[in-house]
């Protein structure tokens, strides 16, 4: 996973020729008090985005993250279409910050 998400001009290109992105967001943790593993992900390519464990899931670290994306993904010049999770308070506040306007919607299995 971490080649596929290092190699930018793949990515860059798959995601240009499509022309946006619908984010999916959700933290795995695989035991109680270890580190989240954030991974955010293009819904139409399938493409991960960014993979990083977290010690918290605060709201500041949500948003430093999305904002990471946010930054790729307007380097590349695709707009954010629209933003998939769970229905965590800490992510929605994130998404609404990072990205204004664009809508967020809960996951269909949330």
């Amino acid at each position: 996973m971490a080649l596929r998400v290092t190699d930018h001009e793949r990515i860059k290109a798959r995601l240009q020729k499509q022309g946006r992105v619908i984010l999916a967001i959700d933290g795995l943790q695989p035991d109680v008090g270890h580190e989240v593993l954030w991974v955010v992900r293009d819904c139409l390519s399938e493409e991960i985005l960014l993979a990083r464990p977290l010690l918290s899931s605060s709201q500041g670290d949500l948003t430093a993250l999305l904002t990471e994306v946010k930054e790729q993904l307007k380097q590349i010049g695709v707009p954010v279409k629209g933003v998939i999770s769970d229905g965590q308070e800490t992510i929605g506040s994130a998404v609404a910050f990072v990205f204004p306007g664009v809508p967020h919607q809960l996951c269909q299995l949330h």
